[in-house]
């Protein structure tokens, strides 16, 4: 059947919004529009028209990469100083370009314009993109969807300019497709999702399990096609650059992992913790094959919900990336809003905790800041526990779910 406004799921989002709902979207809504209003303020007289020469976030290094591509210097993005001196912070820290040409050739129009005005719109189309895609499984609850979409869980990615917002957004888009059985249009959701690879690792576990062949079709002739009409205009030498310029960032992250603040991987933390670079891979590892078969199994059970399945794709998916950042941790959000759906976070006041922890996220890691700016506490140690509490609330209602299988959706 199809989902309505008396699906189980709806009549959970419809009961949260009546008892939590007006103070859970202002609250946020309000939140985000402050900070937006106060990094505007601060930052926006240190960014020249023409490049970042004082502040260095994520997207510039897209944008010069952009600006390089549309020059016509492709071969240019592979060298990281190259780069730097197009987006004017020469002699910054390590910012490679580490992306398919498909995501080149998606970014390329921000080259058009200066980086202020690109940034802007990259934030806008972004956070668009969050809200319409959250929209999809919380309307007509509107104070409930500005919660999910303007949770502080998504600030970090927001002021760093990077693609996991996109991501995020388009994740959700395939998981709504999937649910109603919009199989190529998920298949081409997925496919999209490959512009940022690194967190696609269980999105095939989960399509496998569930057999969901035509999808996975789909999504690898979607994944081919960007990629091919990305490497007919940059040209196919471009694979080649990028492996090697992979090959230098592996060396630099495997020197350097445990003096990285913005990686919140397990394998960051156990590096943090004290283990060996070696050691901290082999936990990473270990925990990605364990995550990966106990994905398969839930995705692969019909007695579980779509939404419980849903909400273990997303608590899995950052857990067993080993190259993740504490922005990317925002996926958490995900999960809250899916076990929410799912009934695995009740509707009282021991839930809304349980989710609110879940909406602030890596947002948590700017409240550290500003309460406690000299701390030399790493990322991970707020990253992970935050991301173990979404993989755990997955846990308990997947294994204890009855036997009798539930009616598949349309």
């Amino acid at each position: 059947m199809s989902v309505t406004a008396t699906h189980p799921a709806d009549t959970r989002i419809a009961a949260f919004g009546a008892r939590f709902g007006g103070p859970f979207g202002a609250t946020f809504t309000l939140l985000i529009a402050v900070a937006i209003a106060i990094f505007v303020a601060t930052t926006s007289r240190l960014y020249p028209s023409a490049g970042c020469s004082e502040i260095l976030v994520d997207f510039c290094v897209f944008w010069s990469a952009s600006k390089l591509a549309l020059g016509g210097q492709v071969a240019a993005v592979f060298n990281p100083e190259l780069v730097a001196q197009a987006g004017s912070f020469a002699g910054a820290d390590w910012s490679p370009w580490l992306h398919p040409a498909a995501t080149l050739l998606a970014l390329l129009p921000f080259g058009l314009f200066s980086m202020p005005v690109a940034w802007a719109i990259f934030s806008a189309l972004s956070l668009a993109a969050v809200i319409a895609a959250v929209r999809l499984f919380t309307r007509p609850n509107a104070r409930v969807w500005l919660g999910f979409a303007l949770a502080p869980a998504l600030m970090p990615a927001l002021f760093t300019g990077q693609l996991t917002i996109l991501w995020i957004a388009g994740l959700v888009w395939a998981l709504w497709c999937l649910q109603q059985r919009k199989c190529f249009t998920a298949g081409v959701a997925i496919g999209l999702l490959t512009l940022k690879p690194t967190l696609g690792l269980m999105i095939p576990v989960a399509l496998l399990a569930a057999r969901e062949w035509k999808v996975i079709a789909v999504a690898t002739a979607t994944t081919i096609t960007i990629n091919l009409i990305a490497s007919l205009a940059f040209g196919f030498s471009y694979w080649s650059a990028l492996i090697e310029l992979y090959g230098q960032h592996k060396t630099f992250l495997f020197e350097n992992v445990d003096k990285i603040d913005a990686m919140a991987s397990v394998a960051a933390l156990g590096a943090r913790a004290g283990l060996s670079v070696a050691d901290a891979v082999t936990l990473q590892a270990a925990i990605t094959f364990a995550i990966m078969i106990w994905l398969f199994w839930v995705w692969r059970r019909q007695q579980i919900s779509f939404d419980l399945k849903a909400a273990a794709l997303a608590a899995a998916i950052p857990l067993s990336t080993p190259y993740l950042w504490y922005y990317d941790a925002a996926m958490v959000l995900v999960s809250g809003l899916f076990l929410l759906r799912a009934g695995a976070i009740p509707v009282t006041t021991g839930g809304l905790v349980a989710l609110l922890t879940l909406c602030f996220g890596p947002g948590l890691t700017i409240i550290a800041a500003m309460i406690a700016p000299q701390s030399q506490l790493s990322v991970a140690w707020i990253c992970v526990p935050v991301m173990l509490l979404a993989f755990i609330l997955c846990l308990r209602p997947a294994h204890r779910t009855p036997h009798k299988p539930l009616e598949r959706t349309r």
